[in-house]
């Protein structure tokens, strides 16, 4: 009687996880994987070679950023300088990777602390051109080119074949 216990446990307990693995079969979800822009500073007078990716933001994140960038002219100077850091803070989270040195060679990192090592111009270019990236609204939408001297690669991860 105790071999035949022993058994008929092993087989409810061989039961028992295949039921549990068809009932996870059933329950798994998408996942999404993150968009990634590479901008490629292609014909950019300036910016030649300059080459930086960052992620895709959610819809309200976007907005939140498109309203930040809007607004902060219209503030009080206290304010201004909280939303501009807001701003700045939002776009260097999606920062993925850039190809930025300092004069000396040296990796710039591609955080918040690296753009806050960069003159306000340069930020505000690459910050348009993801903008204009997300939106998925070219300037010249005859080109492959984005019509502003930036290329731009669109990443979407795939599975090996």
């Amino acid at each position: 009687m105790g071999t035949a216990l022993v058994i008929l446990a092993g087989a409810l307990i061989t039961v028992a996880a295949a039921l549990e693995e068809m009932s996870e079969m059933g329950k798994k979800g998408f996942r999404k994987e993150p968009t990634h822009y590479k901008l490629i500073f292609e014909e950019h007078p300036d910016l030649k070679g300059f080459e930086v990716t960052m992620r895709a933001l959610s819809l309200g994140k976007f907005l939140d950023i498109n309203r930040l960038a809007l607004t902060v002219d219209n503030a009080d100077t206290q304010e201004r300088v909280q939303q501009a850091d807001l701003l700045f803070r939002r776009f260097s989270e999606s920062l993925v990777e850039w190809n930025l040195e300092d004069d000396d060679g040296a990796p710039i990192p591609a955080d918040y602390d690296g753009v806050k090592t960069q003159e306000l111009p340069f930020i505000q270019t690459i910050i348009g051109e993801w903008m204009e990236a997300m939106s998925g609204i070219p300037k010249n939408s005859n080109s492959a080119s984005n019509g502003s001297g930036t290329s731009l690669e669109r990443s979407i991860p795939m599975e090996a074949p």
